[in-house]
């Protein structure tokens, strides 16, 4: 298969550019916005590195509240705005979908958002995050980014700064969480406390986040999502907190979200029609039903029989007639971390199923051909 856009579709209206709005703070002596003229979420943000827990049931938990749908694809960085591009290798639904016959097809245009790193100085960055936690000593190079302390010593704190797209950051102090493994879990009022100060000296907007509390039998986690449209997004500060509410762990990353106005979209009866094709199979739709995602097909005790009276393969699949359509968002990863947010319509099925689509054209999509990623490679 050749690089490129895939099949136009029609109505795609014409490209926007950023406007200026911030919405998530920066720590004004480490971060400096890049775009210009940009829409800037959460420029702290982060899927970092999974805070360290003492083994132990959850003992509370907060209510999760809704998510954007996500989906792990392959992004290109256009001039204008971000194209995706898709590997030709997926798992398809297990579904069958058609548009109902008055499902809307209107085509417009969506804003998106991508990651952008601005211009942060991954030297100053640490020494700034690490004077927050109070983490002694010089900024060192590492062949994956910076550090300061040594993450090896078990009686010291340290800071590690990845070089990726989301300038990952991850902070701990052994000693705090060995002395912390007796400890009690610490009360989700007072772990909102500390975090919300803490993230707050970071420059986090931590009215712009949705928090979450987990207490573990010895430790309890925060973990501040950042929203987009008033859905959580896959990007987070975590903090966790030992005995008498010592930090003994922290993350985030350094990256924002710039909103990326002008993304023509299609009408939701033909992204269902569309879906049914080979390349754009891979794409979804992707199921909002956690239920229905992780549901198994009840065994048989008797086989079915063809007519031959030969035992016949049964393949589960569902058909889906489309109801009822409402554009959104949703998140496309890729291998390397970066991300695209991207308008996508969420669906709503005859049998009361909801799910998620890309909505964006084929100007904005391309599929690309990649080696299927077999468990053991070919001899060279």
């Amino acid at each position: 298969m050749t690089n490129g856009p895939a099949s136009s579709d029609e109505g795609a209206p014409a490209r926007g550019t950023g406007r200026a709005v911030v919405l998530g703070l920066l720590a004004a002596a480490v971060l400096v916005a890049a775009v210009a003229g940009a829409f800037v979420v959460g420029r702290q943000t982060a899927p970092g590195p999974r805070i360290v827990v003492a083994p132990g049931p959850v003992v509370e938990e907060s209510p999760a509240a809704s998510s954007l749908p996500v989906s792990g694809v392959v992004p290109s960085n256009g001039p204008t705005r971000p194209s995706l591009q898709v590997p030709t290798v997926s798992s398809p639904s297990p579904a069958i979908f058609s548009p109902a016959v008055d499902l809307a097809d209107t085509p417009g245009v969506a804003s998106g958002y991508r990651l952008t790193r601005g211009q942060v100085d991954g030297d100053s960055f640490a020494r700034s995050v690490a004077g927050t936690f109070g983490v002694t000593g010089d900024v060192g190079r590492t062949l994956t980014g910076w550090q300061v302390g040594d993450p090896s010593d078990a009686a010291s704190s340290s800071l590690v700064v990845t070089d990726n797209p989301l300038v990952t950051w991850q902070f701990a102090d052994r000693a705090a969480a060995a002395d912390s493994s007796v400890g009690v879990a610490v009360p989700a009022q007072q772990a909102l406390e500390v975090a919300t100060a803490l993230l707050g000296s970071l420059g986090v907007d931590v009215a712009a986040v949705d928090m979450q509390v987990d207490r573990f039998a010895d430790r309890t986690r925060v973990t501040a999502w950042q929203k987009v449209n008033g859905a959580r997004t896959q990007l987070s500060w975590t903090v966790g907190l030992g005995r008498a509410g010592a930090v003994v762990s922290a993350s985030g990353f350094a990256a924002g979200l710039v909103e990326i106005p002008g993304y023509p979209v299609v009408g939701a009866a033909t992204a269902v029609r569309r879906a049914s094709l080979p390349t754009w199979a891979v794409l979804g739709p992707r199921t909002l039903d956690a239920a229905q995602s992780s549901a198994e097909p009840t065994p048989s005790a008797r086989p079915t029989l063809n007519a031959s009276g030969r035992p016949a393969l049964r393949v589960p699949m569902s058909d889906v007639v489309v109801t009822g359509a409402e554009l959104a968002l949703a998140q496309f990863w890729q291998p390397d971390g970066d991300l695209l947010i991207l308008p996508a319509y969420r669906l709503t099925g005859d049998d009361g199923s909801q799910w998620s689509l890309i909505a964006v054209t084929g100007d904005d999509v391309s599929f690309i051909d990649v080696p299927y990623p077999s468990a053991t490679p070919p001899a060279p």
